[in-house]
This record gives C-alpha cells, sequence and structure tokens, in this order.
C-alpha cells in the first residue's frame, strides 16, 4: 500500500473515533448567574414560575400559618430581589399550583382550596398582586438567602429507542361546575376615639385633663388628636393627654376626633360642665348653702376641699370662708 494512502486512512480512522465519542455524550459546562432561597417565618415551597417582562413571578405555598396552608406569590426582579410578596388563604388549607402573567399586566392563578368548599380556586391578581375590593394579607418577610450552585460535568448515552402506535378509546363526557366568587379578606378598620376627663366636675379657671389613651386603631395605630372643646378652641397633636381650662360657666360638648395611619377617622362626644368657683351644691351658682359647706370644712364637720382654697395657701382655712362670704353678700365679685 502506498505510504501517503496509509497515513491519510489512519488519521480518518482516528477521526472517526473522536466524533463517535463526541457524539455519545453531552457536557454541560457553566455558572449560574444567581441562585437564591426564599425562606421566612413559615415553611414554603414553590410549584410555579415564569418569566415576565421586568423579571420573574414564582407561586407555592406557605405551610403551618396560623389557621392554615395559604397560596404565596412572590414577584423578582431580573436579579432575584424580592419586589412584592402575599399569600392568600382562608380558614383551612390552600394550595396553588399554576401562575400565568395575563395580557393587562397580572397574573391569573389556579389551585385547590378547602377553605371554600373544597374545590378549584382561580384567583385574578393585578400587577401589585392585589385583588379588587379584596384584601392580600402579607404573611411577614422573606429572607432571602444567596446560595451557590457548582456546575457538574454529565454524561448521557445515546440508544436507539422503539414505540408502537396503540389505539384508545376514549369517552367523551359533559360535565358540569357551578363558579362562586369568593374572597378572604382583612379589609381596613377604623380607629375607635375614646376619652375620659378630671375632674368630672370642673369649674371656671381650673386645668381639665382630657385623656384619650384609651382610643386604639385595631389594624393599625393612632397618629392625631383632634380636640374640639365647645368654646371655639380646636387643637390637633399626636398626643393622646392633653389640658384645657374653661373662662365662662356653661354647658360643652367635647369632641375626639382621631386619624390612624391609614387616614380613617372615628370621633367621639361628651357633655362636660362648667360650673362657678365655689359652687359646691352644683346649683351653677355661689350662696349661702355653699357658704354653709365652706363653714364645715373649716371646724371639720366636712372634709376639706381644695377647691375652697380661695386664698391658694394650701388649705381651707378661716380666711376663705371670709373670702366666700364676702362673694355672696356682694362685697367681691371674684373668688
Amino acid at each position: 500500500m502506498n505510504k501517503k494512502l496509509f497515513i491519510s486512512a489512519v488519521v480518518l480512522l482516528i477521526a472517526m473515533v473522536v466524533i463517535a465519542n463526541a457524539s455519545a455524550q453531552t457536557t454541560v459546562v457553566g455558572a449560574s448567574e444567581w441562585a437564591i432561597a426564599y425562606g421566612g417565618d413559615y415553611s414554603t415551597n414553590s410549584y410555579a414560575i415564569q418569566e415576565v417582562s421586568d423579571g420573574y413571578v414564582f407561586a407555592g405555598k406557605l405551610f403551618g400559618c396560623d389557621i392554615g396552608d395559604y397560596f404565596w406569590v412572590v414577584k423578582l426582579d431580573s436579579n432575584g430581589n424580592v419586589e412584592w410578596q402575599k399569600a392568600y388563604g382562608g380558614s383551612n388549607d390552600d394550595w396553588l399550583h399554576a401562575i400565568q402573567q395575563t395580557s393587562d399586566g397580572g397574573y391569573i392563578v389556579a389551585g385547590y382550596t378547602k377553605s371554600f368548599g373544597s374545590s378549584a380556586w382561580i384567583l385574578k391578581l393585578d400587577s401589585n398582586g392585589d385583588i379588587p375590593d379584596c384584601s392580600a394579607t402579607i404573611e411577614g418577610d422573606i429572607n432571602v438567602t444567596p446560595t451557590s450552585v457548582d456546575p457538574v460535568s454529565t454524561y448521557s448515552e445515546v440508544q436507539t429507542t422503539s414505540s408502537s402506535i396503540v389505539n384508545t378509546n376514549a369517552i367523551t363526557r359533559t360535565t358540569s361546575a357551578t363558579s362562586t366568587e369568593v374572597c378572604y379578606a382583612v379589609l381596613n378598620q377604623p380607629p375607635v376615639a375614646s376619652f375620659t376627663f378630671s375632674p368630672s366636675s370642673p369649674t371656671v379657671g381650673e386645668t381639665i385633663t382630657f385623656n384619650a389613651s384609651l382610643s386604639y386603631d385595631p389594624d393599625g395605630s393612632i397618629i392625631s388628636y383632634e380636640w374640639d372643646f365647645g368654646d371655639g378652641n380646636v387643637t390637633i397633636t399626636n398626643q393622646s393627654v392633653i389640658t384645657h381650662v374653661y373662662s365662662t360657666t356653661g354647658s360643652y360638648t367635647i369632641t375626639l376626633t382621631v386619624t390612624d395611619n391609614d387616614s380613617l377617622t372615628n370621633l367621639t362626644s361628651k357633655l362636660l360642665i362648667v360650673s362657678p368657683k365655689g359652687d359646691f351644691n352644683g346649683d351653677n351658682k355661689v350662696d349661702v348653702e355653699d357658704l354653709s359647706y365652706v363653714a364645715y370644712m373649716v371646724v371639720g364637720k366636712a372634709k376639706p376641699d381644695l377647691k375652697a382654697d380661695f386664698n391658694n395657701n394650701g388649705r381651707v382655712d378661716i380666711g376663705d370662708l371670709a373670702k366666700i362670704a364676702y362673694y355672696v353678700i356682694g362685697k367681691i365679685n371674684k373668688l
């Protein structure tokens, strides 16, 4: 055999062996762009994921929540960062199995619910994961943990397979299903306004303390208290306790309006009667009966009331008795 022809045959044989080996194996080499684990207060699982125009969205399940297992939808940006996450469910277990972005930029999810009659459950979400006229509750924050994946070369053997065609008979049946709209909503609740005042029977010039610390917001916090004291004075504050002094006698309607962190309001009103200074029997005037009452305080027949301390020395004494006496007979016009 010609020497050159022999060498060419050997080269061709080696090339055929290399090609055969290459066709019998597939090598996957490369590094993942990112690998992240998502978890939180509850056990989590994911069942479906879709690439969308601005990232990804995946659907799964929150296990072991307070009253059951919830649908779970998480929106990610293109780098795997969480943009929003929301859970949907009722009083029992609910499983989410599929998600698809819709033409309006929202999402449609499908699964199974035991909260609403053991049936298929379809939710139409907007682009933020919300349902119109229905609140989706956020179940804690996701803990985002970077993870690493090592690429591994894999090998697969090429095998010849054969299949046979089998005729089958399928029976067509007509089914019927009824749809029921359900919405497990947690609607925003308004605050509750409540207050007390002390003393309960104030007099002109006396400092009155108004306390709204019993007010509360069942799903948030109160951020402002508006006090209308009924005498033309209105005060808005972020403090629950405030004081006020009335300069004239009369009946005043006190109105408290509280506003919560969602801008919802609630109000309540109470009637306050401000009596003249020195009116101890509540008849809205200072007369001989009030003078007698102060006299009893001075001689120890009645418990001293510092409202009768007209000379402001910290006790009820003969000087206070003399002052109210002069007031009753018209010698002075102010206690």
